[in-house]
């Protein structure tokens, strides 16, 4: 049309996610959204994924080998998921057993978590891991993220934070 309003209309107009990745009788609970990927909770616990995370010196990829997610993909590791959150660049997870697991850009501390190696650099953070030790006297209840910091209440009303802290966010 003579529309030269400069909108792409796959950005600016709501439209259906591609299905083909989900079973048939797959029903979503939750969707949650970092900048520049896109997760979606199913009522069996598991995540689906897409898009990519990005650091401070560009794309840094969606796992260890792929770059970008261009369609949605079931997010490995993860099982018996009931909430999700997310900041600028990362995820937060919450499971059934009150564990809470992150993944994504941890340039700020926002993963709660050493990367489990140093040789892979900023894509040590892209696989789902347990940010903290949790147990039968500490769980999490609810989580939560910010755009750089992340958040889990746990069983005795205490509240956990960690990420940056340059205005005392955390």
């Amino acid at each position: 049309d003579d529309d030269d309003s400069g909108l792409n209309p796959f950005e600016s107009t709501p439209g259906e996610v591609d299905s083909a990745a989900f079973p048939p009788s797959t029903v979503f609970t939750q969707v949650a959204a970092t900048d520049s990927a896109s997760f979606a909770l199913t009522d069996k616990g598991q995540v689906y994924g897409w898009g990519t995370f990005r650091g401070s010196d560009g794309i840094i990829g969606f796992t260890p080998t792929i770059r970008t997610q261009h369609r949605p993909m079931l997010i490995p590791g993860l099982q018996g998921i009931v909430k999700l959150a997310c900041g600028s660049n990362h995820v937060v997870a919450l499971d059934t057993s009150g564990k809470v697991y992150t993944w994504g850009s941890g340039g700020q501390f926002q993963l709660g978590r050493k990367a489990t190696t140093r040789h892979d650099g900023p894509k040590a953070g892209l696989k789902p891991e347990c940010c903290s030790k949790f147990n039968a006297r500490k769980y999490a209840v609810d989580i939560s993220a910010g755009s750089y910091h992340s958040f889990f209440i746990d069983n005795n009303k205490k509240v956990w934070g960690w990420g940056l802290n340059n205005y005392s966010q955390t």
